[in-house]
């Protein structure tokens, strides 16, 4: 079987996409199955990561210079970097010599009439997108966000035949989670280690923003650790590092494999509400969530409301003492930390198998028809 993946990652999109396609592929590799990754050279993309795994990457000419990457966050047509049609035409050209068996989709800028053009070239079309706010031409879809609305939020935007997988338990997390979470004792709802985190770029750098507010805890920080993670395409990895690389109790980690023990071993999290959500909440990872961009508000409020996480709101309005204030109360109730992590389990009620799994089944079954 051969599937290609068309996904991006660049400073503005961020790492999110292409981690959880790395995971999907990582996967299906296992079972034999011929990758191929289709990306445009962005700025901050991932393509030496994607060749390193072993997986043919095409990147698609980049268009944009660093310092022309547009500052609208949810004007998802500018991050893809090149007119649909001319992306469309463009993948079409790079796809392996054999028709694809699949075609994986991960994109906020790819709508319904980028897949119509794709679609006599591949045998099936899988979408993932947690936006629910375009249409699309495909037979399998993956929302992996939470929302009241499940699948419903989806009528009319897909055809009737499209297999829908929409609810946190189908994230595609990597094997190292489970394996963590079958591990892992109860958490207690005490805060001995804490975990910072923004994903892969960070371009506000709420990083240190976290980093500042746990070190000005004073008295209430003496026996708390700190694991920094910082992520390849983070532009201030060398300020952080010079400035607190010293600093007692803090370690710092650069574009680190262990994220799934180091979440597992902490107690509570400061971090972005994307991909990372997901994965810290499948480990019950009580968190502090900053939204980064306006793809991240509806989803990261649901989990709030469900009680799984503690919502922070957007970056730009979240300082230094908002965060020690939410720290110092949590820091006092080990009882508000254990009802979060409980909460966080409840998203998952599929603990012994992974969404990544699931979705390797259903591909496979499909191919098999």
């Amino acid at each position: 079987m051969k599937i290609s993946i068309r996904v991006d990652a660049s400073i503005q999109i961020g790492t999110g996409h292409v981690i959880r396609c790395l995971n999907l592929a990582d996967a299906l590799h296992r079972r034999g199955v011929d990758i191929q990754f289709i990306s445009r050279d962005h700025p901050g993309n991932l393509g030496k990561m994607i060749a390193q795994k072993g997986y043919s990457i095409t990147l698609l000419p980049s268009v944009q210079k660093a310092g022309e990457i547009p500052s609208i966050q949810n004007n998802y047509a500018t991050w893809l970097g090149a007119p649909q049609e001319e992306d469309a035409l463009q993948t079409i050209g790079s796809l392996q010599p054999e028709k694809p068996d699949w075609l994986i989709i991960d994109h906020y800028g790819i709508n319904v009439q980028w897949e119509n053009m794709l679609r006599p070239y591949v045998k099936g079309i899988m979408v993932i997108d947690g936006l629910a706010d375009r249409l699309h031409d495909c037979d399998i879809l993956l929302d992996q966000t939470y929302t009241a609305a499940g699948e419903s939020r989806w009528t009319g935007l897909v055809p009737d035949s499209c297999r829908l997988f929409v609810g946190p338990r189908y994230a595609l997390l990597n094997s190292e989670f489970l394996a963590h979470r079958a591990e892992m004792p109860q958490r207690d709802g005490t805060i001995r280690r804490i975990f910072i985190a923004f994903g892969g770029t960070d371009q506000a750098n709420n990083t240190e923003k976290a980093l500042k507010a746990v070190l000005g805890l004073g008295m209430n920080r003496q026996n708390v650790h700190v694991d920094v993670v910082i992520g390849a395409s983070n532009p201030y990895y060398s300020v952080i590092h010079d400035q607190y690389k010293n600093e007692a109790n803090v370690k710092i980690y650069y574009q680190t494999s262990r994220i799934a023990e180091l979440m597992a071993k902490a107690d509570l999290a400061i971090g972005a509400g994307g991909t990372m959500m997901w994965e810290r909440c499948f480990l019950g990872l009580p968190t502090l969530v900053i939204v980064l961009s306006d793809n991240q508000k509806s989803s990261t409020e649901a989990v709030n409301k469900f009680g799984a996480i503690v919502n922070l709101g957007l970056d730009e309005y979240v300082s230094v003492r908002d965060i020690r204030e939410s720290l110092t109360i949590l820091l006092n109730n080990p009882e508000q930390v254990k009802k979060i992590s409980q909460r966080s389990y409840e998203l998952f009620d599929n603990e012994n198998r992974l969404g990544t799994e699931i979705l390797c089944d259903a591909i496979m079954e499909h191919s098999a028809k």
